[in-house]
């Protein structure tokens, strides 16, 4: 499924723009430009508008992010690039307050028309330099997923920084990105290595490692990290420690 996103992410973006400093400042002008209506968002996300494979994937993720992090019916929730609303959409009845935060105005659009009307959704549109202040220390869950192969380095590591700024003491941390060291990820990386420098587009997907990952929570200052490895993907779960945060 992701090569396909992959593939259909570089032929849509890269139509518009080529790779400059300043391209990679503005995702939200890239993504706001492939996600004009919800066909459009559906495979810029996914690779694919079917509707049905929209609703197993999200749920499955879904699924995994509340075993993961044990999310309860009292938990304030913040998804970190959320896109279409994808996972949102069954993440929202589950949880106390569900906030889906994204630097594309029109993802953001499309969440709103996913998740109706329910009160306990907030949106938050990011401006690229982080996550706002009003949200420290409010909420029970953060979760990043299928982001950070979008993102910088640096970028990556300052949205688990703001992801331990904005948790309570004892809130958890689920993020991911697909693995330079895993059989699929590799396969992946050579696609994206053939493409000529020229025709990079500015949010190509790049690779991340378990040990990248696992730093950056480590240094962000979080604890009982888990890292869990995939056939594409890597995961980690951790907690911000109750005391002395």
């Amino acid at each position: 499924m992701l090569k396909g996103l992959l593939r259909s992410i570089v032929r849509r973006v890269s139509r518009f723009y080529t790779v400059t400093v300043a391209d990679r400042r503005e995702y939200g002008r890239v993504w706001d430009s492939v996600a004009q209506t919800r066909s459009d968002a559906m495979k810029a996300v996914a690779g694919h508008d079917s509707d049905g494979e929209w609703d197993r994937t999200g749920r499955s993720t879904a699924e995994d992010i509340v075993a993961e992090t044990s999310l309860s019916a009292a938990d304030t929730v913040l998804d970190i690039g959320c896109g279409a609303g994808r996972v949102g959409v069954h993440l929202a009845p589950r949880c106390r307050r569900w906030i889906g935060a994204d630097v594309s105005r029109e993802m953001l659009g499309h969440t709103r028309a996913a998740l109706g009307s329910a009160g306990n959704v907030e949106l938050v549109h990011l401006t690229g330099d982080g996550l706002p202040a009003s949200l420290d220390g409010t909420i029970d869950v953060v979760y990043c997923t299928t982001v950070f192969m979008h993102l910088e380095e640096w970028d990556r590591y300052r949205y688990i920084q703001g992801a331990f700024r904005v948790l309570k003491p004892g809130g958890r941390l689920y993020v991911d990105s697909f693995s330079l060291l895993s059989e699929d990820g590799w396969a992946l990386f050579e696609q994206m290595a053939r493409l000529p420098p020229a025709e990079r587009p500015p949010h190509i997907s790049k690779a991340s490692t378990p040990q990248e990952l696992q730093t950056f929570v480590e240094k962000a200052g979080f604890e009982a990290i888990r890292v869990r490895g995939g056939q594409l993907f890597v995961t980690v779960i951790a907690r911000k420690p109750i005391s002395g945060a």
